[in-house]
């Protein structure tokens, strides 16, 4: 049975954040939600928001057997979607997310201020110690092609998500996957995903931060592997 892979970004992310995936997996795609890419903007303000558009586009295409990966925000998006039992959905992975997706801040601060101060902050939080430059740079090329005041909006949706006492009601095959050195969604948000989904399994990944589909995508890309082929 072909199952088709849809990869969900993130924040202030667009498509382009899962080249790695949509390279290696052939029945894949990467959307761009709305207000990101070449979408329109349609001023979506909450993940349940983003949720139903995500199901319209995905039945609009009458997709089956579709396994839904979402990174951070995106991750809530899926979590949202499983819980409301589409009959075309497979499994769900989560990429770097959590039940519940509190923003600092320090980071609420900067995105209201400018790019340069928003990317000097997210930058910071979002990789490992000591980040890639190529991989850094890239990331800082796509991160200016989101308008500013679209990745606050998704930030401020993400600081109301809380699903804590939501997710342990998903009846999915859920793979559940964080770098060990992410500082937005730390690892303990994985292991309570882990804790709380009943057919769930967790890998953490050595030497990534938040960015973990980007900076170890071929660990990453396996590890999907493995799960389609159960």
């Amino acid at each position: 049975m072909n199952k088709n892979i849809v990869f969900i970004h993130g924040a202030g992310e667009g498509s382009w954040i899962w080249e790695n995936q949509t390279k290696y997996f052939k029945n894949s795609i990467a959307i761009d939600l709305p207000g990101h890419g070449n979408e329109k903007d349609t001023n979506l303000t909450t993940i349940e928001d983003y949720a139903e558009w995500v199901i319209e586009y995905i039945e609009k295409r009458n997709l089956n057997n579709v396994v839904l990966a979402g990174h951070s925000m995106g991750g809530a998006i899926v979590m949202v979607i499983a819980l409301k039992k589409p009959s075309w959905l497979d499994s769900i992975i989560l990429i770097a997310t959590g039940a519940k997706l509190r923003v600092t801040n320090i980071i609420l601060d900067a995105l209201r201020k400018s790019y340069e101060e928003a990317f000097e902050v997210l930058s910071r939080w979002s990789f490992k110690a000591h980040p890639d430059l190529q991989i850094l740079l890239k990331y800082k090329e796509n991160f200016l092609k989101v308008p500013l005041h679209v990745t606050l909006r998704d930030f401020l949706a993400c600081d109301k998500f809380n699903y804590m006492d939501k997710v342990e009601n998903i009846e999915y095959r859920t793979l559940i996957i964080c770098g060990k050195e992410d500082l937005l969604t730390p690892v303990k948000y994985s292991q309570y995903l882990k804790q709380k989904i009943k057919n769930s399994e967790l890998y953490i990944i050595e030497e990534a931060g938040h960015m973990v589909m980007l900076e170890k995508p071929n660990e990453v890309n396996q590890i999907i592997e493995r799960f389609l082929t159960y």
